[in-house]
């Protein structure tokens, strides 16, 4: 009988310890499912931020290219009346020679 007892304790022992590792067990698993979504969540975010940075580095490249161009367009302006002015001088000077030799007729 004190045999049977002792089993029976060493059992109840045994249950309530396979009870509190079967409950480790459980929470361990939550913990560990939390932790994928949690990384599924931050991958889809780092993701969604390359891609954000991608556009962003594609509307700054076409700005750039933008800026290019019209810098570019603003210095053959800037020639361009560079020459226009030049002309406008040499046709002055001209004037004036001319207008010299009508008075001197």
């Amino acid at each position: 009988a004190d045999e049977v007892a002792l089993v029976r304790r060493q059992m109840t022992r045994l249950s309530q310890q396979l009870d509190e590792v079967a409950s480790e067990l459980d929470q361990s698993q939550r913990k560990l499912q939390q932790s994928t979504s949690q990384h599924a969540a931050t991958k889809l975010e780092l993701e969604e931020s390359r891609a954000r940075i991608a556009t962003l580095e594609s509307e700054l490249r076409k700005q750039a290219s933008a800026t290019s161009g019209a810098h570019q367009s603003m210095e053959q302006e800037a020639e361009a009346r560079a020459r226009s002015e030049r002309q406008v001088e040499a046709l002055r000077a001209q004037n004036a020679g001319m207008q010299s030799q009508l008075q001197a007729l």
